[in-house]
């Protein structure tokens, strides 16, 4: 199942912030398809119950691949609670988490216009 994506704050053309609720039935996020604002932080707090949260990205919404944290080039995943910026500045975006019980996610992004 698709865990909903909640617009927790907007503020116009410089930054907005979303968030997705991970657990139970609800393995994946909605995507959020936001390309017009390439500055997004991630963060991931919660029960991960030895499940990995992935942020993956597509620029199809069919085809998704693993995102790469910026300045250390690695994947962007989780096994405990943490933070971090996505590299790519892709169409979509959603985390993805494996199935498992008693695991309970809450999953943040801020977006900015700034620029990079």
């Amino acid at each position: 199942m698709v865990a909903a994506l909640q617009e927790l704050r907007v503020g116009g053309n410089t930054s907005q912030e979303f968030k997705w609720e991970l657990g139970g039935d609800d393995t994946e996020g909605a995507p959020l398809n936001l390309p017009d604002m390439p500055d997004k932080t991630i963060t991931v707090s919660g029960t991960f119950n030895s499940q990995t949260c992935t942020i993956q990205y597509s620029n199809d919404g069919t085809v998704w691949f693993t995102a790469t944290r910026m300045v250390l080039g690695t994947s962007l995943t989780f096994t405990a609670n943490g933070g971090g910026t996505i590299l790519e500045n892709a169409n979509y975006i959603k985390p993805v988490i494996g199935s498992g019980t008693g695991v309970t996610l809450n999953v943040i992004v801020v977006c900015s216009g700034m620029g990079r």
